[in-house]
């Protein structure tokens, strides 16, 4: 009997250690809950690219929370290799937001050896084609200076990540965004994007079947009549004008205007599963009168 009562006491006591844990977990996913919905009603406050709130940021990040009396603490870990991180403090009362960031991991710097080796790869890659993060600009960057090439009016820092040689490219000109690219232990480029909380919609590094799927479709449904046409292709095009590029779920959507702001420009969409391009708009870009 005694055994009975002594185990019976026990499993009270477990049973209660159990509820009292599952109560202060249910108390903290409350507050967490309270939060994000504090946090992305906060965003909204703060243009169109935080729209997306929490959920669309964790698409890129790892994300967590730290709750204080006054303000929110969320850190922001970039999960592709280059492993970037930003801090965001939210304020409670205000709603003010405040950034740190990029900040780059803690990882060696590459040797001189291991620059050199990069330096190669990078000529024998060639080119790169980027859509920059503000508008989306297209240029390509010839890549037979290796190194130099990407350096021009950026600085550079490096990252030796699990293997792979990481570069960290950000603008003199104090423009946030940056620039991070990647090649693993083999021959070429593994990846690159641009870094930003949040991500921007536009910047991107274009991967070779994205450039070859527009070029294919210009040179096929390029043809606007008397509108112009495009079939010499994307290169020729982002050569002589002035390429903006952005994309949904659907379509490419180009922007191709004059390098010295006058003279005929073209606007249309590129449907990513046929090719096909709809939306046709041109017209005359006309310089406006010295006073």
């Amino acid at each position: 009997m005694q055994d009975f009562l002594k185990n019976l006491m026990i499993y009270r006591r477990i049973q209660k250690v159990k509820k009292d844990r599952l109560t202060v977990s249910n108390m903290r996913q409350e507050r967490i809950d309270t939060d994000r919905d504090f946090i992305n009603k906060n965003f909204l406050d703060y243009g169109s690219a935080w729209a997306g709130g929490l959920e669309a940021i964790e698409k890129h990040y790892d994300v967590k929370l730290k709750s204080k009396k006054n303000k929110i603490i969320i850190n922001f870990l970039l999960r592709a290799p280059p492993a970037v991180n930003y801090t965001l403090k939210v304020e409670r009362k205000s709603g003010r937001m405040m950034t740190e960031g990029p900040n780059l991991p803690d990882y060696p710097e590459l040797s001189a050896a291991e620059l050199e080796n990069l330096h190669e790869k990078l000529q024998n890659h060639g080119e790169l084609w980027l859509s920059e993060p503000l508008n989306g600009d297209v240029s390509i960057i010839d890549l037979s200076e290796g190194l130099e090439a990407l350096q021009e009016d950026k600085n550079l820092q490096t990252r030796l990540i699990r293997g792979r040689s990481v570069l960290y490219l950000q603008k003199t000109n104090g423009w946030r965004d940056l620039f991070c690219l990647w090649l693993g232990p083999g021959s070429g480029i593994e990846g690159g994007l641009y870094v930003d909380v949040p991500m921007s919609a536009k910047g991107r590094l274009l991967q070779t079947e994205e450039i070859n799927f527009i070029d294919r479709a210009m040179q096929k449904n390029g043809n606007f009549g008397v509108y112009g046409n495009v079939q010499s292709g994307f290169r020729s095009l982002v050569t002589h004008m002035h390429v903006c590029l952005s994309d949904d779920k659907t379509a490419w959507h180009v922007k191709a205007s004059p390098h010295d702001g006058h003279g005929h420009f073209l606007n249309f969409s590129i449907e990513k599963g046929s090719g096909e391009i709809n939306g046709c708009m041109a017209g005359h870009v006309i310089q406006e009168p010295l006073i």
